[in-house]
């Protein structure tokens, strides 16, 4: 029996490989809709025209939005994410406006700049990213692509976005100023993450309030972590204590690193609120239940994770505007702080 060597049809996959771009792009040039430079769109039509590329319908219809489904992007360990109750509500908000319309939630999680396979393997319509390391070289991509996403958190540029997002600097100054105010001058920043967005505001923010207040900044009062999470606020104030016994007050990158420093606080006999004061940000859920309960920033994961989907939605149909929408914080007064005499 002879056998004749078939040539295999090429697939949208294959056609946008080769055109480097992703198959949301292609689907749009095929099926005539906006999103697409015309520069990219006239190299797709000749790349179409020279491989003879005929999509089947399931091809043609594979991005008009029926696959129904977001990713949402958290570029942080997974043992940081899944014991962080503030990224729980994001995800909890993002849910629920997904579902309020039909569509799917597709989480991913990772530490490397590689998850731009959802929109080639796993058939997105659009991504949010949280908590974006301070690194446009991904954003520049999505971008190249045209793939419309959403970021939950800041940019060091100044270059317009679609964003969901907080005023960092503006609330870790208040903080500092709050804590100047009850007569501290020996204020710890502690468990900052230097590479992603919110943890350089933060601490620029609790340097120009220093500042403005004659307090001079003091690098031995300030800890980094990629991973803040409970001990390393606890290795925070047994580092920062050894070398600065005069500290007066600590403020955490967040509750999880606030909630780990009162815990070795009190191991070595100061009570918070008395004889020390700590600030933490994020308000999650078991802040009031700290002893004594922690004042520390508000700010609201379930909102950021709602609207960053109403967002998406936007970008995906048609909204071709850059918007960056700033969420409020307050600062929440309860009983972790204490005037220095």
């Amino acid at each position: 029996m002879t056998r004749t060597n078939q040539i295999k049809p090429i697939t949208i996959r294959d056609l946008a490989r080769m055109a480097g771009v992703s198959v949301a792009t292609i689907s749009r040039v095929l099926n005539n809709q906006q999103g697409v430079s015309e520069k990219t769109r006239t190299r797709i039509k000749q790349l179409i025209e020279e491989t003879n590329f005929k999509p089947s319908e399931k091809a043609r219809n594979f991005f008009r939005g029926d696959t129904k489904t977001i990713g949402l992007v958290i570029p942080r360990p997974d043992e940081y994410v899944f014991s962080n109750p503030f990224y729980l509500d994001i995800l909890r908000g993002a849910v629920e406006a997904s579902s309020k319309v039909k569509y799917n939630l597709l989480l991913v999680t990772s530490e490397k700049d590689s998850f731009t396979f959802l929109f080639h393997e796993q058939h997105v319509d659009g991504v949010i990213i949280i908590s974006y390391p301070k690194n446009d070289y991904v954003i520049m991509k999505l971008i190249e692509e045209e793939l419309p996403f959403v970021l939950l958190s800041s940019l060091i540029s100044n270059q317009p976005f679609n964003q969901i997002d907080i005023d960092d600097f503006a609330a870790a100054k208040k903080v500092i100023e709050y804590l100047i105010s009850l007569g501290h001058k020996r204020i710890a920043f502690i468990g900052c993450p230097i590479k992603v967005a919110s943890g350089y505001y933060r601490l620029e923010g609790y340097r120009q309030a220093l500042a403005n207040n004659g307090i001079s900044f003091n690098e031995n009062l300030v800890t980094t972590s990629e991973i803040p999470l409970s001990n390393v606020g606890a290795e925070s104030v047994e580092r920062i204590l050894k070398g600065n016994p005069d500290t007066t007050a600590f403020f955490a990158f967040n509750d999880l690193v606030a909630i780990g420093a009162i815990g070795a606080l009190r191991e070595k006999g100061y009570m918070p609120g008395k004889d020390i004061s700590v600030v933490g940000f994020d308000d999650i859920f078991s802040s009031k239940y700290t002893y004594p309960p922690l004042t520390t920033v508000r700010q609201s994961g379930y909102d950021k994770g709602w609207l960053a989907v109403e967002r998406l939605l936007e970008v995906i149909n048609g909204d071709r505007e850059k918007k960056r929408i700033i969420l409020e914080t307050s600062l929440i007064i309860r009983d972790t702080c204490h005037k220095v005499n």
